[in-house]
């Protein structure tokens, strides 16, 4: 008995390493994927795949991917470090009475801290309280996604960006609709860079809403029907926008006093109030469609409010 108990020991410890490096191999995936009929307790390999992103989440290295397989719900997710989820073909979280994903990435080891979301449609189901949640990152891509329905409180936001610490924010190629309201940046430590291309803002109250310590840029976005502000800056927000419509909003363009906005090739058309005077300086260029507003507002620096500048 005495020889067999150390041999017996040592197959024992070797299995048990064996079978921590297969799991840690599984942790550490550099893609992992989710099906609507996987399952959590699987590896998330293609062949096995995960149930919901945050199953697969915890079997992902960090700078790894998330891919779905198929079109099916995943769940909401707390994203902590640096990582890809790609919906593939418009894939769905449903996040009736919570955020459907939060962006916190803040480990000192995680030198990218960056997450790419790709094709998820996020709905709130009327009662969400965010679509998207940045906390703290370096930067955040938010590309080819639908958020709508995050209506829980009026302080309830398709993105919402207010974070602590330099980053970066793009929103590309996305549609945002039927929420309390869209986009919500600022920082209260370094500056926070927004940018937004391509993108819909619809049947809101205020469509962007930039504050203190952001520089913004706004490109080729249709922000149309939303019952407050289609673009409201404050603080220290400085702004470009460029070939944007913003049109049938309450107020089309709300500077806040201390603010600068760059307008070129916008059309701010059918408002209620075409710019509020809240005294903030808004430059034009000289080349924007400024008129059937029912109440014109300011007049932008370079030109009055008469049609084609």
């Amino acid at each position: 008995m005495s020889k067999l108990l150390p041999t017996s020991l040592r197959i024992f410890v070797v299995l048990c390493f064996t079978l921590a490096v297969c799991s840690m191999a599984q942790a550490q995936a550099t893609r992992t994927w989710v099906s609507g009929v996987g399952d959590d307790a699987n590896p998330c390999s293609r062949t096995a795949p995960c149930k919901t992103f945050a199953g697969a989440i915890s079997k992902t290295a960090v700078d790894g991917e998330i891919d779905a397989l198929d079109p099916a719900g995943f769940g909401a997710v707390t994203i902590t470090k640096s990582i890809t989820i790609d919906g593939c073909c418009m894939v769905s979280i449903l996040a009736a009475g919570t955020t459907g994903i939060i962006v916190n990435v803040t480990s000192g080891t995680d030198v990218r801290k960056t997450v790419r979301l790709r094709n998820i449609s996020i709905n709130g189901a009327a009662t969400g309280v965010n679509g998207i949640n940045f906390i703290a990152g370096l930067k955040l891509y938010i590309e080819h996604c639908e958020i709508y329905g995050f209506q829980s409180s009026a302080a309830s936001r398709a993105v919402k960006a207010n974070v602590t610490a330099a980053a970066q924010l793009y929103i590309k190629d996305t549609d945002m609709a039927n929420n309390a309201s869209g986009v919500d940046a600022s920082s209260s430590g370094g500056a926070l860079l927004t940018s937004m291309d391509h993108c819909h803002l619809e049947g809101m109250t205020d469509a962007v809403i930039v504050g203190s310590g952001t520089g913004n840029n706004i490109r080729d976005c249709f922000i149309v029907g939303n019952s407050g502000v289609g673009v409201k800056t404050s603080g220290t927000a400085g702004t470009i926008l460029e070939r944007t419509m913003i049109d049938s909003n309450g107020t089309g363009l709300q500077p806040g006093a201390g603010t600068t906005t760059d307008i070129s090739n916008v059309s701010i058309i059918g408002n209620t109030l075409g710019i509020a005077t809240t005294g903030g300086t808004v430059q034009s260029h000289g080349n924007n469609q400024i008129n059937l507003n029912t109440t014109p507002g300011a007049i932008p620096t370079g030109g009055a409010i008469i049609g084609q500048q």
